[in-house]
């Protein structure tokens, strides 16, 4: 089974702590491909993330 895109997501933010990421950063950065859900999907993730204040 592949990583869940939360998990990666996380994984990745954790390496780039202290540094500003865009959505096109992540996307290149995480290989999504414009074509799947993931590619929105992870826009909703960043935004539920920082209303938490990950």
């Amino acid at each position: 089974m592949s990583e869940r895109l939360n998990d990666r997501l996380l994984d990745f933010l954790k390496s780039a702590e202290g540094n500003e990421v865009t959505l096109s950063y992540l996307r290149t950065e995480l290989r999504i491909d414009p074509n799947s859900p993931a590619w929105d999907g992870i826009r909703v993730l960043m935004l539920n993330l920082a209303k938490k204040k990950i």
